[in-house]
């Protein structure tokens, strides 16, 4: 209990010495943890520069042969050290005599190293003369309704302009918004909710909780966002608010309660940096059926299919594309495919033409990945053109015993928003329905009697 409460509890404080051993011991720890697994199960070498700069592997692809369920057991394995490297750098501020908040500069990529140094460096305290210690001369907080209300609306305020800096100007969806911001709000709505006066730690998470919700709705109101993608992204972001809610409550202390909205401009770098870092992954989704047809009757329905029934699945409900029909100009290499979908036409011109085995094409031009719900006639956020892109993709027919034939469909997609684990997750499971629904209607197709 003494270790867990030294390495993840944020009361009191650290000298320099045990910030620096400590923080040392626990880098090396993942950092050779991860660099094992990857370079004995998928054969990666994992360099420093890429611990460091996790986000740029990623981008750039050096992960590309991880699935999401191994991305998303990396990124459950990160969380402890990330709490504990928080808690840490708390209590070492603290003994420097400044305010709990500054230590969420940790956080920026890269820029958290350098920051760690400089906590390191910092000078203690001595007893007593800690920043989070009262004085009689501070003005009382606001109390009861006001509290509440600068609780909720402040960081909401702060949030909204955060995600709209990172999303529509500087053009980013990643790591830095859908985790850096919710979690300033969540510590900055805790920060001012428990200023002098505590409130604990339900009812922080309630306002918490309020005050994400607020800022959602006004990305509905001022047309910036639909209702299904901020549902989406809420997977993500209310957990990792709610994280900042309990550090910020655990750290509350007199301070000038506005104060707790500012640090949410130290997440400004990490919005524009990361989305600099190398190029958008590269992923393969593949999916196969079993059709009781041989290859030559299946290989047409490939090339061009007549219109699909109505989609069955609750996904295609919620505005996201689905497949309608396909046709073909030509025939082999350089024919133009085209792919209907509900938001559009995929133009698809042809690659690879070897009937009845293989078809391949490019994706010359693709239309929206879904129509957002909103209270306006038409939303288009920046991420339905360019956080998601489909770039090829490939049909196998392969022959088997009994005149049958596995279909194999392949796309290949670049994703351009953080953190990848999430989102690749939600994406592959989408791309699995789409193949499914094509793949289902081709077998039908295939099957039927003349």
């Amino acid at each position: 209990m003494i270790l867990l409460r030294s390495l993840f509890g944020l009361e009191g404080r650290l000298r320099r010495g045990p910030y620096v051993l400590t923080g040392v011991c626990l880098m090396a720890i993942k950092y050779l943890a991860e660099a094992l697994l990857l370079r004995l199960r998928f054969g990666i070498v994992w360099t420093p520069w890429d611990y460091v700069v996790p986000s740029y592997s990623l981008r750039a692809s050096k992960l590309e042969a991880l699935s999401s369920a191994w991305l998303l057991l990396l990124a459950l394995w990160s969380v402890p050290f990330l709490w504990a490297g928080a808690a840490l750098t708390v209590r070492r501020v603290r003994d420097a005599g400044h305010g709990p908040m500054v230590a969420l500069l940790i956080f920026l990529p890269v820029l958290g190293y350098l920051w760690m140094l400089i906590f390191a460096a910092l000078p203690g305290q001595p007893a007593g003369a800690a920043a989070d210690e009262p004085t009689d001369s501070e003005p009382a907080p606001p109390a009861g309704l006001q509290r509440t209300a600068l609780a909720i609306g402040l960081p909401a305020v702060g949030g909204l302009l955060l995600a709209y800096l990172s999303s529509h100007w500087i053009g980013s969806y990643g790591s830095g918004l859908f985790l850096g911001t919710p979690l300033i709000m969540g510590f900055a709505t805790a920060q001012i909710a428990n200023h002098r006066r505590p409130i604990g730690l339900r009812p922080t998470l309630a306002l918490v909780v309020l005050s994400l919700g607020l800022t959602s709705a006004l990305f509905l109101l001022f047309a910036l966002e639909g209702i299904v993608c901020l549902v989406m992204a809420a997977g993500i972001s209310l957990p990792v608010a709610l994280i900042g809610g309990v550090l910020g409550t655990a750290t509350a202390r007199p301070a000038p309660a506005a104060a707790g909205i500012f640090p949410a401009l130290a997440v400004i770098p990490l919005l524009y940096l990361e989305q600099r870092l190398g190029e958008p992954a590269l992923f393969e989704v593949r999916s196969e059926i079993e059709i009781a047809a041989p290859p030559e009757a299946v290989w047409p329905n490939v090339i061009g299919f007549a219109e699909l029934p109505p989609p069955e699945h609750w996904l295609f409900e919620t505005g996201i594309a689905f497949p309608l029909r396909a046709r073909i100009e030509g025939s082999g290499v350089g024919a133009v495919r085209h792919c209907e979908f509900s938001t559009g036409a995929f133009v698809e011109p042809i690659t690879a033409w070897q009937p009845p085995t293989r078809l391949a094409f490019d994706v010359a031009s693709a239309p929206p990945p879904m129509h957002e719900w909103s209270f306006y006639a038409r939303v288009e956020p920046p991420h339905l053109t360019d956080a998601f892109r489909s770039l090829r993709g490939e049909f196998r027919l392969t022959a088997l015993p009994g005149g049958r034939t596995r279909l194999e469909g392949s796309t290949w997609y670049r994703l351009d928003m953080g953190p990848v684990a999430y989102w690749r997750l939600l994406c592959d499971q989408i791309v699995h329905r789409i193949h499914r629904r094509v793949l289902t209607h081709i077998a039908a197709l295939s099957t039927q009697r003349p």
